[in-house]
């Protein structure tokens, strides 16, 4: 919905991370990894709204970049997904009208939309054809030969919210627009690891009753959705399909429930720096399977990082120095230091 490029060191040139927004916080650390920045406070972020919003464009790029502004541009591609291309145009209008300066009042603009109206009209002429034919101006029939609808137009426009914006004519009926954006409604932003389709193990293969389950998950929709399948149990349903957020993990054919969703709650449970340092090893070791990445996920502790760690190259693999500590579980006869994306 939103094409971001985040660029490292607050420069426009070179390599950049690019993603779709609205992201979820795995798709924000790869595209962060694989382009070598830090942290989102580290980049400058290049916005392309959807092609029917040049305003909003114009004020997006001139929004500073303070912290929590990448936060705020995800939800607001988060609130354009849920919008029409017709919304899209209104939001647009209530852009070009507001001139907004922060995120905080492009997103409260989402909510007020019911007070944009919007015309084919690219003058003052037209403007005066349309508020005439549209009835928002009333003049006697046997008058409108003679009307100067340049003049029309233009009256209303000293009097009401409004302006043009290339051929089109946007108007705010009403000059109060409420706060209603708080940052408590990003937690909106869907942020699950796996979305599950399922049916019951013993459905036949085609046109099965099926339902959809994101996880990770609190233990009550869990129950619910195997409820909607007829069990209790998670061995009494089959994975139809699958799709991640977690860009390492391909192939589910096989895979239990129960592993989908021990899974997502060992995914969730790591903090940033540590799933970077996952991506590292998965790719190392060919983790692309739930049966390689769940013992691996418990076992990222045998992996000694080095300062290093989160210098990442932007080639596309992850440049992080780590040692193998040998165990039970590990083949090595010795301590074994690996080098990925040809760091010295």
């Amino acid at each position: 919905m939103i094409e971001v490029s985040l660029h490292p060191d607050h420069e426009t040139v070179g390599d950049a991370a690019h993603l779709t927004l609205p992201a979820s916080r795995w798709e924000i650390l790869e595209a962060l990894a694989q382009a070598g920045i830090p942290s989102l406070d580290d980049c400058h972020i290049e916005i392309t709204l959807p092609p029917l919003m040049p305003q909003a464009q114009e004020c997006i790029n001139d929004i500073p970049q303070q912290a929590g502004f990448f936060d705020a541009l995800n939800y607001f591609a988060h609130c354009l997904s849920d919008l029409s291309e017709g919304d899209h145009s209104l939001l647009n209008g209530a852009a070009a009208i507001h001139r907004p300066t922060n995120m905080r009042t492009m997103l409260n603009l989402v909510w007020h939309l019911d007070s944009i109206v919007v015309g084919e009209a690219g003058c003052d002429e037209k403007l005066g054809r349309f508020l005439v034919e549209n009835d928002f101006v009333s003049f006697p029939e046997e008058a409108l030969p003679y009307l100067d609808y340049a003049r029309v137009g233009e009256r209303h426009r000293a009097s009401h919210l409004c302006t043009f914006a290339g051929r089109v004519y946007y108007e705010d009926t009403d000059p109060v627009i409420e706060a209603v954006f708080d940052e408590s409604l990003m937690c909106e932003i869907p942020q699950w690891a796996f979305r599950a389709e399922l049916c019951h193990v013993d459905a036949p293969a085609e046109d099965s009753p099926t339902v959809t389950l994101e996880l990770p998950a609190f233990p009550q929709d869990i129950t619910s959705a195997l409820a909607d399948l007829g069990t209790a149990t998670m061995e009494d349903v089959r994975i139809v399909d699958c799709q991640s957020h977690i860009p390492t993990i391909q192939f589910f054919k096989g895979v239990q429930l129960s592993e989908l969703v021990e899974c997502a709650d060992l995914l969730t449970g790591m903090d940033d720096d540590d799933y970077i340092k996952f991506l590292a090893v998965a790719e190392y070791e060919h983790w692309w399977q739930l049966s390689d990445i769940i013992p691996g996920l418990k076992k990222l502790a045998d992996y000694d990082f080095t300062p290093q760690s989160l210098l990442l190259e932007a080639q596309g693999s992850y440049g992080v120095v780590f040692t193998i500590d040998p165990g039970p579980a590990l083949t090595s006869d010795c301590q074994m230091e690996h080098q990925m994306g040809g760091l010295a």
